[in-house]
């Protein structure tokens, strides 16, 4: 459907913004494109987001858990035996 616009005007659905005289298409079809669209940009934003969270947890998190299933770590751990002092002389 066309329709002669005379100015900006707003629908429920559609923003009319040609200038006036000029012809605006306007429809049910027009709105499923822009729906198909915004659908499709929302998609890409996501897969995207996800891409970069999962690097960021193989980069920082997955060391950072093996490490701390590896490691065990106390606060009252002692060594028995005697110290000995340690030359850096080369013979």
């Amino acid at each position: 459907m066309l329709e002669e616009s005379s100015g900006p005007t707003t629908d429920s659905k559609t923003i009319n913004t040609a200038s006036p005289g000029h012809l605006n298409v306007t429809g049910p079809a027009v709105d499923a494109a822009r729906d198909r669209t915004r659908g499709r940009w929302s998609r890409v934003i996501f897969l995207g987001v996800g891409m970069v969270a999962s690097a960021l947890f193989f980069w920082k998190g997955l060391p950072f858990i093996r490490e701390n299933l590896s490691h065990a770590e106390t606060n009252d751990a002692y060594v028995t035996g005697e110290p000995s002092a340690v030359g850096s002389r080369k013979w």
